[in-house]
């Protein structure tokens, strides 16, 4: 096997391959005959000592515990979520079932939430070994992926956190992103000598991704695809579905680079994908290029929120000012069932210490009812017992006092489920 000058084997892998590697690597965690041939011992400069097993394992290990996030994170927080998920299944080698009872949360959640996290930590080994410029090194090209920053100057996060912000409230017409990118577009169809089609199926509506975003990310994505369409043609094909949007970019043609990669330039365009509540989706077809961009679509979501405290209702009205969510606010617990059933929301978000009535009694009648049992539940309380609320039916927990990020993120986490059952 050819060896690089440092005597380790030599590597050469796309993003996709890596992250496909680490994630089998974490699932043969006890396995030395895989763990200790995997190419990531190479990348990890681990290859070629006499306890390769034990030491991938231990860089492994670490890198999902730097992941942890700071006790001040709030314990219902995204961040949370991703690395208990990674946690409790390869450090506690929990199953999938049992990671969902220990969280409170649906296996498909769970499933959703250790995707994100395989990303996030593909992300940290990136950035620790400085994977993306020594890949790209060996392959005799410069570095196409993106990093986390330096010392020297913000984040990525840090630049790119109006993308999140702004995803709960703004809203984008695609047409017209969809006009925008075919006049970027062109000089490069041009030189291609390709063909660039577009195909909006029934009636868009607006998408909740800032526009910029949305352009980006577009215009990464149909870049990639001209790689592998000279003399040939790119089509872009979007169609509505229950609550988002389906955007399939697909290329025929042929490419004259032979080196070019699937994953050329998609860093920024999975990234902005992920901060605005979509995914990216790359299909491995011998010939070609296939992706598939879900956005979600902008509608207004009908939030009913139960308690008996008017300042918590003013609060959350306040948090949810310029979003989709329209606040149906209920300082009555007796009328909760009524309610519900009259206005039908999206989700309900129930405080369980109320004076008039036991909350715990009001979640227990709303699970119960045939018309209300479907909604997602947030308890919100001054009070912990998460374990009891999950017993009980609730799909999620926040603890007063509640900060206007975590809420709508609590929300926005209830929603996006049922926009992609088909996951």
């Amino acid at each position: 096997m050819d060896r690089t000058e440092s005597g380790q084997k030599a590597v050469e892998l796309t993003r996709e391959s890596f992250v496909a590697h680490l994630r089998e690597a974490l699932n043969h965690l006890q396995d030395p005959a895989i763990l200790t041939e995997s190419p990531l011992a190479a990348l990890f400069g681990v290859a070629d000592r006499f306890d390769t097993f034990t030491a991938l394992q231990d860089i492994l290990m670490e890198a999902i515990d730097a992941l942890e996030p700071s006790p001040d994170e709030p314990p219902q927080s995204r961040a949370w979520r991703m690395y208990e998920s990674l946690y409790y299944r390869y450090h506690q080698q929990l199953s999938q079932q049992e990671i969902a009872d220990q969280m409170g949360l649906g296996p498909r959640q769970v499933r959703r939430e250790q995707l994100a996290g395989m990303e996030l930590l593909a992300d940290h080994l990136y950035q620790r070994y400085d994977l993306a410029a020594r890949l790209a090194s060996a392959a005799g090209v410069a570095p196409t992926d993106y990093t986390d920053g330096t010392e020297d100057g913000p984040s990525v996060d840090d630049e790119l956190a109006w993308v999140e912000d702004s995803s709960q409230s703004s809203g984008t017409d695609l047409a017209s992103s969809l006009g925008a990118l075919e006049e970027l577009a062109k000089p490069l169809v041009t030189r291609q000598r390709a063909h660039l089609t577009m195909e909006m199926v029934g009636a868009i509506p607006e998408v909740a991704v800032h526009h910029v975003a949305l352009n980006q990310m577009l215009l990464d994505i149909v870049c990639a695809a001209l790689d592998f369409a000279k003399d040939g043609a790119v089509m872009v094909k979007a169609i509505a579905r229950e609550s988002d949007i389906a955007i399939s970019i697909g290329a025929t043609g042929r490419s004259d680079d032979a080196g070019t990669g699937r994953e050329n330039g998609l860093g920024m365009a999975r990234r902005l994908a992920c901060l605005s509540h979509g995914t990216l989706q790359l299909e491995d077809c011998a010939e070609g290029f296939r992706a598939t961009l879900i956005i979600p679509a902008r509608q207004q979501v009908t939030v009913l929120v139960i308690d008996d405290n008017a300042d918590m209702l003013r609060l959350v009205k306040r948090y949810a000012a310029g979003t989709r969510y329209q606040i149906i606010g209920l300082d009555d617990p007796d009328q909760a069932l009524d309610m519900a059933c009259q206005r039908a929301p999206h989700v309900i978000v129930l405080d369980v210490m109320m004076p008039q009535t036991d909350g715990w009694q009001v979640l227990r009648m709303l699970r119960a009812h045939p018309t209300t049992a479907p909604i997602p539940i947030i308890v919100c309380s001054i009070v912990g017992r998460e374990e009891l609320a999950y017993a009980l039916g609730a799909n999620e927990c926040l603890r007063k006092p509640v900060t206007r990020r975590a809420f709508l993120d609590a929300l926005a986490q209830q929603v996006r489920p049922q926009a992609r059952g088909s996951d």
